[in-house]
């Protein structure tokens, strides 16, 4: 539930952009501008963060020295001789 209300100055360009876009999206301008205050300002929760961390930690990779790679890169695009 939306609760507080603002009002912005828009230049005619970005007036017609956020028409445009509303149009052709299905959506209103006000959700645009909604969606693009989240997109720049919206913080993940901390609760959020740490389950990223614990997903990125808990991914295994098979790691392989940096000459092997490059056999391994080199087999797969030089034309065999």
């Amino acid at each position: 539930m939306y609760t507080s209300r603002m009002q912005i100055l828009l230049s005619p360009a970005q007036r017609r952009l956020l028409e445009e876009e509303a149009r052709a999206s299905g959506a209103s301008v006000a959700s645009l501008v909604r969606e693009a205050i989240d997109a720049r300002f919206a913080r993940p929760s901390a609760a959020a963060r740490l389950e990223a961390a614990e997903r990125l930690v808990a991914h295994e990779a098979e790691l392989v020295e940096v000459d092997e790679l490059r056999e391994l890169i080199d087999a797969r695009f030089d034309p065999p001789a």
